[in-house]
């Protein structure tokens, strides 16, 4: 029966979950014998406090008002009252703690109303088993006798478990009913719960989890696109095919960093079993995630899992850098500080010998190959420029000013510094007056782009790790502060650039595209320099500068 709580529900308290997260059934003892029950109806066997009885009472009238209406008052708990979950976990908890107590070697699972229990030996589950029955009983509540299961395969949380293997058990996602952003919500939480145990990468569901942005109404509509409904099949496979290894309980845990495409993957190990994989989430918070952090972040993560499955850090992290590496990273990185803070196990990086680990290759994703963080010797020097009225720009050995759609001028000097990056197939050193974009092109090669609403800025950060990754040569990028008169060629030269997008030099540039003056109409007209007005004369496709040819006279 469902009864309207909500005026009940309004003045109660949230408790919130004691369980956040599901048991990983990896943590049984692979060899021992199980026994997995059911209670039942369990929400409806646990009684309510006496004094709290007359706040559930209802009545129900009777048909034509022929009689009087019956009243009754709930005497267990009402189905559809606030903290239910809470209330039932914590009932059957101490139910089960006196089994706990009595039968500490024995491993017992607990949540919500499924319970597992192990034990080293078949007789010592049979007693563990029989003192929990009693226990059981003895409080009111009931076992289900037809879901006790005794023998491989046991099936529970979703999750099929052999004598030393596990594996999800087989579904066939079903697609025609996602049509909501609730739909897709509830679909990836059930998805994402799974993924440690599947092994599917962050980016691999990147196109899902984009459905998941836009209007926040539980009810909007949302489309499965094509992309989509290829990682929904990748889900599939996997859940046919991928299995993870119970535990040995004597030995440790270790975790293994792969330096995969787009973001590091981890992997929890006992000798080598796979355990747990590890993924960092799909959304990040900075703008431009360094590799490095993210392996930090990935290892604090990891470490933190692991803790949880079974209360000890791993004896072992095995990360893709060299131990150089490793000690700069202690150095320079704060999140690699943070992610290593208090770690007293052995930090390596030998990799198991094995075919499973195969596939995850090492790649050269972590530190950079293109960027530099001191200046290149006998490199060019080019030196941009933006304005907000769209125009980029750059000077050195050659000058260019380009037109952009942006009305930002770092955008626009976004556009500039790409520009020189794919004119200049050579090494360069790059001088910028806009220091958000100076950090940006320092840190893009080697990032995760966090995802923005602004497609704009997406097309520019993806151009501009694009035109990185695709150079060949080395290059070097520094701030320079504008206007600030101080004496040298870089100040010099930085005024340059910047006169290149003032609105003299946008004016003059207009004018020669109209009529094609000549340089020295232009330098009188606008106060330009005798450099930049002999430019757009010589940067004009119509324009050609000849010098008459000289007469030799008669002799």
């Amino acid at each position: 029966m469902l009864m309207d709580l909500r005026a009940v529900n309004a003045v109660i308290q949230p408790m919130g979950p004691l369980q956040p997260g599901l048991p990983s059934p990896a943590m049984i003892p692979k060899d021992w014998p199980l026994i997995i029950i059911d209670l039942k109806d369990c929400f409806f066997t646990i009684p309510l406090e006496e004094q709290d009885c007359e706040k559930f009472a209802f009545t129900i009238p009777a048909i034509n008002n022929k009689e009087p209406a019956t009243r009754f008052q709930w005497k267990v708990l009402p189905q559809g009252l606030l903290n239910i979950p809470t209330i039932c976990q914590t009932f059957v908890g101490q139910v089960l703690q006196p089994v706990r107590d009595k039968f500490s070697d024995c491993c017992i699972i607990h949540y919500i109303d499924d319970i597992l229990c192990a034990a080293e030996t078949r007789d010592k589950l049979i007693d563990c088993y029989t003192f929990l029955q009693a226990e059981v009983s003895n409080e009111g509540l009931t076992i289900a006798s037809d879901k006790i299961q005794t023998s491989a395969p046991f099936h529970y949380l979703g999750m099929q478990i052999e004598n030393r293997k596990i594996k999800p058990q087989k579904i066939e996602i079903r697609k025609d009913t996602l049509k909501t952003l609730n739909d897709f919500q509830k679909l990836l939480g059930a998805i994402n719960w799974i993924r440690p145990s599947l092994g599917i990468p962050t980016y691999a569901m990147s196109n899902l989890f984009s459905i998941l942005r836009g209007e926040p109404d539980l009810n909007s509509k949302r489309i499965l696109t094509p992309e989509a409904t290829k990682e929904i099949k990748l889900v599939e496979e996997k859940i046919q095919s991928v299995q993870i290894s119970r535990i040995d309980p004597l030995a440790p845990l270790q975790l293994l960093i792969f330096a995969t495409t787009h973001s590091p993957t981890g992997i929890i190990i006992q000798n080598t079993d796979l355990v747990e994989w590890s993924f960092l989430p799909h959304s990040t918070i900075k703008t431009f995630t360094l590799y490095l952090d993210q392996i930090a972040t990935l290892i604090g993560q990891a470490r933190l899992q692991i803790i949880k499955l079974c209360g000890n850090d791993p004896d072992k992290i095995v990360v893709p850098l060299t131990k150089e590496q490793v000690r700069q990273a202690f150095i320079n990185s704060g999140a690699w500080q943070i992610g290593l803070a208090n770690f007293v196990g052995i930090i390596d990086n030998h990799y198991p010998k094995t075919k499973i680990f195969q596939f995850l290759k090492l790649t050269t994703w972590i530190l950079p190959k293109i960027t530099r963080h001191e200046p290149l010797e006998n490199a060019l020097t080019v030196f941009t420029d933006g304005s907000s009225n769209g125009k980029a720009a750059y000077t050195g050995p050659k000058e260019r000013v380009i037109k952009t759609q942006y009305q930002s001028a770092q955008r626009a000097e976004l556009v500039a510094v790409i520009t020189v990056l794919q004119d200049f197939n050579q090494p360069v050193n790059i001088i910028s007056d806009s220091a958000y974009v100076v950090q940006a092109t320092r840190d893009v090669e080697r990032a995760l782009i966090k995802y923005s609403m602004d497609d704009q800025l997406n097309q520019l950060f993806n151009l501009l790790q694009q035109t990185v990754r695709k150079r060949n040569f080395p290059f070097y990028i520094i701030h320079i502060r504008a206007h600030t008169n101080l004496p040298g060629p870089l100040t010099k030269a930085n005024e340059q650039a910047d006169l290149l997008v003032s609105f003299a030099f946008i004016k003059a540039q207009e004018l020669h595209v109209l009529t094609h003056v000549i340089a020295v109409g232009l330098k009188n007209k606008f106060d330009v320099t005798w450099k930049q007005a002999k430019d757009i004369v010589q940067h004009c496709t119509q324009c050609q500068v000849t010098t008459p040819a000289h007469s030799r006279g008669r002799s």
